[in-house]
């Protein structure tokens, strides 16, 4: 296995608290520069949000995409709890690893992320999970394919909440109440 130490080296530390950061983009151009080929297809193919069933030959890979897909998948069911729906159809395949570790985390970090005072910090909460996940895959990994895959999935993280925004938050809300109120008042003139 391949090992990047120049690259690593080179790399801003990022903090879960980073407002300044490469973008995932330049990331990769730089890993264009110093990987393997099939190490760069590897990252090229990452995924934050993993399809259904998505595997990898990457243990870090795969644990990821089961940690995700099961905190999806435990969100779904509490919210569908909360309103009396199957969600059945809305479940991805998430395989708990035959060890079970990630089942009661991610049913924990869903209940806890929905017990939450708003949505936007319902989903820092998740966010926050999600980054202190891969710091525990992350961990062993110092100068391999692994360590840029964390590095790479901390950065669309860190991106992710950078599109979190107070005021296009309440424009959107302001713009979506608008239209429910201008619909009542259509109904009402009828």
């Amino acid at each position: 296995m391949s090992q990047y130490y120049y690259l690593v080296a080179t790399l801003p530390f990022l903090l879960y608290e980073n407002e300044e950061f490469i973008s995932s983009d330049e990331f990769l151009e730089r890993c264009a520069q110093h990987c393997t080929a099939s190490d760069y297809a590897v990252l090229q193919a990452v995924r934050y949000q993993p399809e259904h069933a998505e595997t990898s030959d990457i243990a870090l890979l795969n644990d990821w995409y089961m940690f995700e897909r099961g905190l999806r998948n435990a969100l779904a069911r509490l919210r569908g709890a909360a309103l009396n729906e199957d969600v059945e159809k809305y479940l991805r395949i998430a395989d708990d690893g035959g060890d079970g570790t990630h089942v009661g985390r991610v049913e924990e970090l869903a209940r806890n992320a929905l017990a939450e005072s708003s949505p936007l910090r319902a989903e820092q909460a998740l966010q926050l999970a999600r980054w202190q996940m891969l710091d525990q895959l992350e961990a062993g990994h110092f100068f391999d394919l692994e360590k840029l895959i964390a590095y790479l999935l901390k950065l669309r993280l860190l991106e992710r909440n950078r599109k979190f925004n107070r005021e296009d938050g309440i424009r959107v809300f302001e713009k979506t109440y608008e239209k429910i109120t201008d619909s009542f008042d259509e109904d009402s003139e009828d």
